[in-house]
């Protein structure tokens, strides 16, 4: 910024010297002496030296924009990494989108232009109005006071500037973020023909952020308006004042032509400074999303490397970790009913452990807790006999590894999908972990097999399809802790028996947790464990509890009857 700066000074220097040597042949042609043939060619060395750091500083300009671009690209993924999934929960996919490339955009070009164009046209500015002052006092004085009037501009308009500014920018991320559910759920919009209801609400959303638009373009114009009333009344009245000076034998031709001249010059850079002040504080009202994401307080912070238990670690890395967990209270939000109300239940290691209950019950919210998503308001949970907390989050997603009901995936390879989990894997260990999930066959009847494009979100792929690439990832990973999301909820009665075998074969040397609600799934857990509403209605084997008349009995018959 400094050096775009310096040489943004440089090309305003080209200028007065070029308005000197005007001057100079002004001079020269109403005292009819000397040559100007010299005049001329230094104007023309001096214009093609100004074009050379014209162009030095744009691209000066453009480098530092595309740091502070790649800087702050970083420092926000790394950001929003570190906050993880729980973040998102609060927070809409565009309105964090356009905080992350609209955002940057922005501040870069505050940085890289308005910046240095603020710090050139303050040295500018003070140099050649104490230029004006030595060639005439009364004059510098004068147009001292008409150019203070400039940044008295930025000051009246602030607070106007920086609340049209958020409504904007806040105005867009909304926008953004219809349009991004309208993308990611067309399917849907178009199966229950809603797509022109939909259009109709991104047509008001539009008229909303345009409203905004026009507010914001209002008070861009009186802000120049009122700056440019101040410049040209600065200059005129500075020659007025330099021309009577001269009437009144009190200053001399040259230094008149001299003095229009460089008013002229000294204004220039203070009209620029401000025609870019307007987009500057767009910049600033949309840096409040990249200064939200920055500020954010992770929900599950890792804890300072001296606290870490590594002897635990060690242990847990050594044998299946067991899961324990208790009196552990959670709510995602402190005006919501909490998810899990007093949850405690262990899983010893190499136990196969199946969670189920109703929508709602807290199945989803036991593993966000164990993957340290968040952490609870209350209560412990513990791997090996270590608390959680002790453990950072990437250590424990090390120990941990989950496939989602919802199965996400990237617009990648096949391979790319899978060594997600575990990128040094061979080729062989990914076919390994394809077969046991029943995966392998249908990936090689694809044309280019693994490395088939899958599409976004896998729409290339059938559910199944899909289930099966997420279980064989999850494998793939080699985690001594095993989670499943309904595991055989996408797949056909083929598939099922091929994963079911396979996870029987898994689950043997791991420590599992399931969360199913097909029987074929639960009845070879050791152990089942209902809960309702975050608390644990019943415990028992899948036997015991079918044979009773609670809750897990309910849930079955109902399965039975509806299938």
């Amino acid at each position: 910024m400094v050096a775009t700066g310096v040489l943004g000074l440089a090309v305003t220097a080209t200028r007065v010297v070029q308005a000197l040597l005007i001057a100079r042949i002004l001079g020269a042609v109403l005292h009819r002496h000397g040559t100007v043939a010299p005049l001329f060619a230094a104007i023309a060395v001096t214009t093609a030296v100004r074009l050379a750091l014209v162009w030095l500083r744009n691209r000066r300009a453009t480098t530092t924009a595309t740091r502070v671009g790649e800087t702050l690209r970083a420092q926000l993924w790394s950001r929003l990494a570190h906050l993880g999934p729980g973040y998102l929960v609060r927070h809409r996919t565009g309105e964090v989108e356009t905080a992350v490339v609209d955002g940057v955009e922005r501040l870069a070009g505050y940085y890289s232009e308005f910046v240095p164009l603020a710090l050139a046209s303050l040295v500018s500015v003070a140099v050649l109005l104490l230029w004006i002052a030595v060639l005439d006092p009364l004059t510098g004085l004068a147009m001292l006071a008409a150019a203070a009037l400039v940044p008295a501009a930025p000051v009246l308009t602030a607070r106007a500037f920086g609340e049209a500014g958020v409504r904007f920018s806040r105005g867009l991320g909304r926008l953004a973020s219809e349009y991004l559910d309208a993308i990611q759920g067309m399917v849907t919009l178009t199966a229950f023909n809603a797509s022109e209801a939909w259009g109709h609400r991104l047509a008001a959303r539009c008229e909303d952020l345009s409203a905004d638009a026009t507010s914001l373009g209002g008070l861009s114009n009186m802000h120049i308006g009122f700056v440019s009333l101040a410049m040209a009344a600065g200059t005129l009245l500075g020659v007025a004042l330099a021309t009577l000076r001269v009437t009144h034998h009190a200053m001399s031709g040259s230094a008149l032509i001299a003095i229009l001249l460089l008013a002229r010059e000294c204004f220039r850079p203070l009209g620029e400074l401000q025609a870019a002040f307007p987009a500057a504080y767009q910049a600033v009202a949309g840096a409040n999303g990249v200064v939200e994401l920055l500020d954010a307080p992770v929900e599950a912070p890792s804890p300072d490397g001296s606290t870490i238990d590594r002897r635990a670690r060690t242990a847990i890395d050594a044998v299946a970790a067991s899961v324990s967990f208790q009196d552990v209270h959670f709510a995602y939000r402190p005006d919501r009913p909490p998810a899990l109300d007093g949850l405690s239940f262990e899983v010893a290691p190499g136990e196969t452990v199946a969670l189920v209950g109703p929508s709602g019950a807290g199945k989803t919210t036991v593993v966000s807790l164990l993957l340290r998503f968040f952490d609870p308001q209350s209560g412990v949970i513990r791997l090996g006999g270590t608390d959680l907390r002790q453990l950072s989050r990437d250590e424990v997603r090390s120990l941990v590894s989950v496939t989602f009901q919802d199965t996400y995936l990237f617009h990648r390879t096949v391979l790319d999908n899978l060594l997600l989990a575990r990128p040094d894997a061979s080729r062989a260990e990914v076919e390994a972990a394809a077969r046991a999930a029943a995966a392998h066959d249908f990936i090689v009847a694809f044309p280019d097999g693994y490395d088939t494009v899958v599409g976004e979100r896998g729409t290339r792929l059938s559910g199944g399809e899909r289930q099966r690439l997420a279980i064989a990832r999850a494998l793939l990973a080699d985690t001594p802790i095993l989670v499943l999301d309904e595991p055989t909820s996408s797949v056909d009665a083929a598939s099922e028996a091929l994963i079911t075998h396979a996870i029987e074969r898994l689950t043997a040397e791991r420590t599992t947790i399931v969360i199913a609600h097909r029987l074929s799934t639960v009845r070879r857990a050791d152990r089942v464990v209902v809960l309702d509403h975050g608390r644990i209605v019943e415990v028992g084997t899948p036997d015991e509890l079918r044979v009773g008349a609670g809750a897990f009995s309910r849930l079955v018959e109902a399965q039975e009857l509806s299938s």
